[in-house]
């Protein structure tokens, strides 16, 4: 897509929203009033949302910002908001050549949307993550948005990925921060159990070695940006199996307790391996979802709601709470407990006794960082970090191969 100075490329940036705190919507309606980008609209869409005083003040925010900003009020939309996205779609400007997808705790730069589209200069890409921008034409060609999938623009990627479209990141990528922890909990929560769904729903394409829609390559880079999650489920069981192995280990340690042991460390280094490389917050703050992501990908997995998230009628984002940490802080003192109890009877006289010790320390470390960060968010949260400027060429990540 070619960047002609005189005819800019049409962006109609879509919001879609359910019982979303206004102060949220406003702060971000004002960042995109500022963009620096003479060519897009704005298209807030709620859907499911029972309070007027909730949606009604978002209305008057975005008539005061001007014609280019548009408010949809839905009601009861079964949908939810993959079906909120398809109304926009269909109410975008006959013009536009690109979607974004904006979540309500985004914070965007005035040069955010004029970096980005510079991404769909090559008319293969259909997807441009920062945070999700998609050819309009690309999503026409798969039917748009899919309802069925609680993550849907994973499920996107997935058919365009079909089709033989290119799916990009920029060569710098965006780093999104939430306004707070449960925001972000949520979040990470969604996405955890959409990955979930679409492995369970289209594990044919993704695994058979004889389904041809997909390429083997394609196939691992869809699969391959999941497997942290993946991670973080198998420590799950893990910790379970660990926690209820202290008589089996006393009674022969090399059959019961070693094999364990070393299966857990090589989880629990995977685990660690997926923040290598992250700022020291935001691989704390990744340590902290790991029971999060654990349990809403096992509920997508065996096809079970997850608490927070309902698929069908969209979800409301909490604000901070004790029970946001309840699991996570029980788990952290009954393996401290049982630690404790190894030490007590053992010492660390058997280097297999020392070596157990080792792994529920280590197996420990998430669970102390959700209580930590979560106590932490319940003062006053900083403002969030915006989107970094991205420069240099796009770097791709799906192949039409």
């Amino acid at each position: 897509m070619p960047d002609c100075p005189a005819l800019p490329v049409m962006v109609s940036i879509h919001v879609p929203i359910c019982n979303e705190p206004p102060d949220r919507l406003c702060r971000l309606l004002a960042l995109l009033a500022a963009l620096d980008y003479p060519a897009f609209e704005v298209l807030v869409v709620d859907h499911n949302t029972a309070d007027p005083g909730l949606w009604e003040e978002v209305a008057r925010e975005c008539a005061r910002h001007g014609a280019r900003f548009r408010f949809f009020h839905l009601g009861c939309w079964p949908s939810g908001r993959a079906g909120a996205l398809n109304f926009a779609r269909a109410q975008a400007a006959d013009r536009t050549a690109v979607i974004a997808v904006l979540d309500v705790g985004a914070v965007v730069e005035r040069n955010w949307l004029r970096d980005s589209v510079l991404g769909f200069a090559n008319p293969q890409v259909a997807v441009m993550r920062s945070p999700y921008l998609v050819r309009k034409a690309a999503l026409d060609s798969v039917g748009g948005w899919a309802e069925w999938a609680f993550t849907e623009d994973a499920a996107l990627d997935l058919a365009l990925l079909q089709k033989r479209w290119l799916l990009a990141d920029p060569a710098v990528p965006f780093e999104y921060g939430p306004a707070d922890f449960a925001l972000q909990r949520w979040q990470t929560a969604r996405q955890a159990y959409g990955a979930a769904q679409i492995g369970r729903r289209c594990w044919r394409r993704l695994f058979l070695p004889l389904d041809r829609e997909l390429t083997l390559r394609q196939r691992w880079r869809f699969v391959a940006g999941r497997l942290p999650w993946v991670g973080d489920a198998l420590c799950l069981p893990s910790l379970i199996v660990t926690l209820g192995l202290p008589i089996g280990f006393a009674a022969a340690p090399w059959r019961f307790g070693v094999p364990t042991a070393l299966v857990t460390l090589a989880l629990l280094i995977w685990r660690l391996g997926s923040v290598r490389g992250s700022r020291t917050d935001a691989a704390i703050t990744r340590l902290a979802l790991s029971h999060t992501v654990a349990r809403a990908f096992w509920n997508g997995i065996l096809g079970r709601s997850t608490p927070g998230l309902h698929p069908a009628r969209g979800s409301q984002m909490p604000t901070w709470t004790a029970g946001l940490w309840r699991e996570e802080l029980a788990l952290l003192l009954l393996t401290w407990t049982v630690l404790a109890g190894i030490v007590t009877v053992h010492g660390f006289a058997a280097w297999q006794a020392a070596l157990w010790c080792v792994v529920l320390l280590v197996q420990s470390a998430p669970y102390l960082a959700a209580v930590t960060v979560a106590a932490m968010a319940a003062t006053p949260a900083r403002q969030p970090r915006a989107f970094r400027r991205t420069t240099g060429p796009v770097a791709r990540t799906g192949a039409g191969d």
